[in-house]
């Protein structure tokens, strides 16, 4: 996978202190997904970093929530990928969520495309008057977790 960060040195300041995985051209990638109360945690390890966020379905969008950054994307499909078009964003805390007005908006976007068996991912991470702060982009394929025979 490969991982990018802004070019700007607030951009780069934003990264760091999110915790975002250092920039490299071939960065490690693990993901896992458990889900719990009808929730969706997502633990990426990229690197030494961890990200870890949650995901669930309310109102026909997508939200995933990191730290107390909640965004709701609709989903779209065609035969090959997926996109993940931004139509909210706030701040949540514990059941409380604070709309942001739009200026305000952190911007993702996201599309994974199947590649054979595997699949190419690509998520930007945009913030107001600062631009891009994160890219990541590669192919991700599944691996069978395999547990030890009693």
């Amino acid at each position: 996978m490969s991982v990018h960060w802004g070019s700007g040195w607030l951009a780069r300041c934003v990264a760091r202190v999110l915790r975002f995985p250092a920039p490299g051209d071939a960065v490690a990638v693990q993901l896992s997904i458990d889900a719990r109360d009808g929730v969706l945690h997502w633990t990426r390890r990229m690197g030494t970093a961890l990200l870890v966020t949650e995901q669930w379905i309310m109102n026909g969008l997508v939200f995933e929530k990191l730290g107390p950054v909640l965004c709701g994307f609709r989903v779209e499909a065609d035969a090959q990928s997926l996109w993940y078009t931004q139509e909210y964003a706030g701040l949540r805390f514990g059941p409380y969520s604070l709309r942001l007005p739009r200026w305000l908006w952190p911007r993702v976007t996201a599309r994974v495309t199947q590649a054979g068996s595997q699949a190419h991912s690509q998520v930007d991470i945009l913030a107001p008057w600062i631009g891009l702060v994160l890219r990541y982009e590669g192919l991700v394929m599944h691996v069978h977790a395999v547990e030890d025979a009693p």
